[in-house]
C-alpha cells in the first residue's frame, strides 16, 4: 500500500526502474508489478469513510536476505559489484521530473545524519563516525557537482538484496529510487 507521502510519480519511477531492469535482462529477479485488469501499475479503492487507498501487487521472489547469509564469500561481493554496475546503467536511461528529491538514504546528503553521532554509545566508535563524516564533507561531498547524475536504486542495503549459495538472485525496495551522482 502507498502511503501519503508516497506521489504516483514515485510510483511510476519504481515501475520503471524494474521493468527498464528487466528490458536490460540482468541476471537477478526483480519484483515486478502485476497490473489491475484496466492495465495500471497501481489500484486506488475509496473506503466509507471516504479515504482513498492506493496500491500495487508485487510479485514474489525467492531468496535470502544477504543479512542472513553472513558472512559474504568473496564470489557474492564479486557478484553484487557486477550487478550494482549492470543497474547502473540500465537505470541511466531513465528520466523522471519526480526523480529529482531526497530521503533519509541520500548518500549525497549523507551529512544530515552527522547530528547522531552523540547518540552512539561508545566513544571509539563516536570517533571512527567523526571521522568519516570529515572525510566525506572534505572529500566526497565538493566532487558531487563533478560527477554525471542517473537514476539509481537507492536503498541497496542488507535486507534487499536477496542470496542463494554464492549469488545475488534478486533486488528488491525501488522505492527509494532517486537521482544521484552516478558512482
Amino acid at each position: 500500500l502507498a502511503d501519503d507521502k508516497t506521489t504516483a510519480g514515485m510510483i511510476e519511477i519504481e515501475y520503471l526502474a524494474v521493468e527498464r531492469l528487466m528490458e536490460a535482462r540482468l541476471p537477478v529477479s526483480l519484483p515486478r508489478v502485476i497490473l489491475t485488469r484496466i492495465g495500471s501499475v497501481q489500484a486506488c479503492l475509496t473506503t466509507k469513510d471516504r479515504t482513498e487507498v492506493r496500491g500495487r501487487l508485487l510479485c514474489f521472489i525467492q531468496g535470502n536476505a544477504w543479512c542472513d547469509s553472513l558472512p559474504a564469500p568473496r564470489e557474492r561481493l564479486e557478484n553484487l559489484g557486477k550487478i550494482i554496475a549492470q543497474m547502473n546503467i540500465a537505470l541511466s536511461f531513465i528520466v523522471h521530473p519526480d526523480a529529482k528529491r531526497t530521503h533519509h538514504w541520500d548518500l549525497a546528503r549523507a551529512d544530515q545524519h552527522r547530528s547522531g553521532i552523540s547518540l552512539i554509545d561508545r566513544p571509539e566508535r563516536r570517533q571512527i563516525l567523526e571521522w568519516v563524516f570529515h572525510l566525506y564533507a572534505a572529500i566526497a561531498k565538493p566532487r558531487f557537482k563533478f560527477l554525471p547524475k542517473s537514476l539509481i536504486h537507492g536503498d541497496l542495503n542488507d535486507d534487499n538484496v536477496l542470496v542463494a549459495d554464492k549469488q545475488v538472485v534478486g533486488i528488491l525496495d525501488f522505492g527509494d529510487c532517486l537521482a544521484n551522482p552516478t558512482i
